[in-house]
């Protein structure tokens, strides 16, 4: 997953509740319930808010139901299901786990929650749902689809087609069967996939409101492989379009003006810092589809170093701490005055207890967020033995792969040429304050770099962390390690070019991005 907002952070408020930090409590509180709105009234509220796609507030009247009556695993579903349509996985999950636990024979929260689990990288988990999502209702085709999912997301392909084909067969067709079935095929059977979507897309008939726009994407991607690319970009322009641009520029610009205006070299060398001298963080920062996936799994490769995947638990512990001391619009730079070097020790501590608990044994676990890159400055109080490694990539393909793909959680800024433009030159400009004002180690590693010389890089990235060469590393693609993002597909294959300046191909469509950026 990614993160949300405008900046790859969870919108403000929607977090769903974590650990205490001492006497900071980062826990997120539910609206005081009216004395005189029922149980009933609240969900009836909450399900014609989500009809109307007003999420923001279907969830607000879901959350009132809980507190009237927390034993409802419906009320936990509706909640679920309008955390999960606002992009906030860890309320969605917090939600879908205890329905489960109050109804644990519900077929559709466990497919939800396979859903979910494979959303936040954890494959064994999202598998064992689906399976149990099928045995409580092995007569709906959905159920095996989502199995289908979450075997094809772990590596176990034969099994995932041979679930496709057998509902193929029995002429049964949707969003969930087209976009399984095009991540399946070779190049023989793209246009196979494409006709599928095509006649799912057709008929209209959808179980979510970000079923067409995946269909959308689907076909953009096989249109791409195939070499159409006016075809491709038309569908992709279509699929940005339906997921619905949010994005506030004016919003994302004060934020990055507010984190330099604040953290100073000046101010920098002031403010407390963590002293418990953990090294084991390695930040893996970025742009979304700038290789970090492919660093990650080449580090992930070494027998030192486990990956932990995107992790949710700075922006958690940013987002609940500014909440506590009273800052309400968000992540504040303030309130790092506001805490002492003992407070920063059981903060961090929130972080580093689940991160070790990853591979006890790893001597380097990865934090591969994009959005930290936002955090940098509280990650240096937190964290001042941590190492950054920078993913760099070229700005334009950069921009038309996130245009291109479905990121779907998080990432606003993707859907419009334009907003992808802003946002990039407010992260460019971002990473280069850290770079003057922080005493953190920033390594810059560039994708193209990686794609030309992988051993070199490989070893500049494990020198850079402090841990000695080997050749494991070079067989990043053998490693079995679930990736829950669009990238899990393309680290299982050996590197290859043909991502490189594939801008090029898309030019004449990026009038609107090369505007927004000066590029070109």
């Amino acid at each position: 997953m990614g993160s949300g907002g405008e900046l790859g952070l969870a919108p403000a408020g929607e977090l769903a509740p974590i650990a205490s930090f001492g006497g900071l409590q980062a826990a997120a509180q539910p609206t005081e319930v009216g004395p005189s709105i029922s149980f009933d009234q609240e969900l009836a509220a909450g399900n014609e808010r989500a009809a109307q796609r007003d999420f923001v507030g279907a969830r607000s009247h879901f959350l009132k139901a809980v507190k009237l009556n927390s034993a409802s695993a419906e009320a936990h579903t509706r909640a679920g299901y309008a955390s999960w349509m606002l992009q906030n996985i860890n309320a969605a999950l917090h939600h879908y786990k205890t329905a489960a636990q109050i109804d644990p024979a519900n077929a559709l929260t466990h497919e939800a929650l396979s859903e979910i689990y494979l959303v936040d990288s954890k494959g064994d988990l999202a598998v064992e749902h689906a399976r149990k999502a099928l045995a409580l209702s092995p007569n709906d085709p959905e159920m095996a689809v989502s199995l289908g999912l979450a075997l094809e997301a772990t590596g176990q392909k034969d099994a995932a087609m041979q679930i496709v084909q057998r509902l193929m067969s029995q002429g049964y067709e949707s969003t969930r069967v087209a976009t399984l079935f095009a991540s399946l095929v070779d190049s023989s059977r793209r246009q196979e996939a494409v006709e599928l979507a095509q006649r799912v897309l057709s008929r209209g008939q959808f179980r979510s409101p970000l079923e067409p726009g995946s269909l959308e994407f689907t076909i953009a991607s096989q249109l791409d492989k195939m070499g159409q690319y006016d075809q491709a970009f038309a569908h992709a322009r279509r699929a940005n379009e339906l997921r619905g641009a949010n994005y506030d520029p004016q919003r994302t610009q004060a934020l990055v003006d507010q984190m330099i205006g604040y953290f100073t070299r000046h101010r920098v060398r002031c403010l407390p810092r963590a002293s418990h001298g953990s090294r084991k963080p390695v930040f893996i920062v970025g742009m979304p589809r700038s290789g970090s996936s492919l660093i990650e799994q080449v580090l992930a490769s070494h027998p030192s170093i486990h990956g932990g995947g995107e992790l949710t638990w700075i922006d958690n512990i940013a987002m609940g701490v500014c909440r506590e001391l009273g800052f309400t619009n968000g992540f504040d730079p303030q309130c790092a005055q506001k805490v002492s070097p003992r407070d920063l020790d059981n903060i961090a501590g929130h972080y580093l207890r689940p991160l070790e608990a990853l591979n006890p044994s790893a001597q380097r676990i990865t934090d591969k967020m994009p959005g930290n890159f936002l955090y940098l400055g509280l990650i240096a109080m937190l964290f001042p033995q941590a190492v950054i490694i920078h993913s760099v990539r070229d700005p334009m393909d950069v921009c038309l792969s996130c245009y291109m793909n479905d990121l779907a959680f998080g990432y606003p800024y993707s859907y419009n040429l334009q907003s992808l433009g802003h946002y990039y030159g407010q992260y460019e400009r971002l990473m280069a304050h850290w770079k003057s004002a922080l005493d953190l180690p920033i390594l810059d590693v560039r994708y193209e770099s990686m794609v030309e010389d992988l051993e070199g890089q490989a070893r500049r990235m494990l020198q850079f962390i402090d841990l000695p060469w080997d050749s494991r590393c070079l067989q990043f693609h053998e490693n079995q390690r679930f990736v829950g993002n669009v990238s899990n597909n393309q680290i299982r294959q050996p590197l290859y070019k043909s991502s490189v300046q594939r801008w090029r191909h898309y030019q004449k469509h990026l009038a609107p991005l090369m505007a927004a950026t000066g590029w070109g």
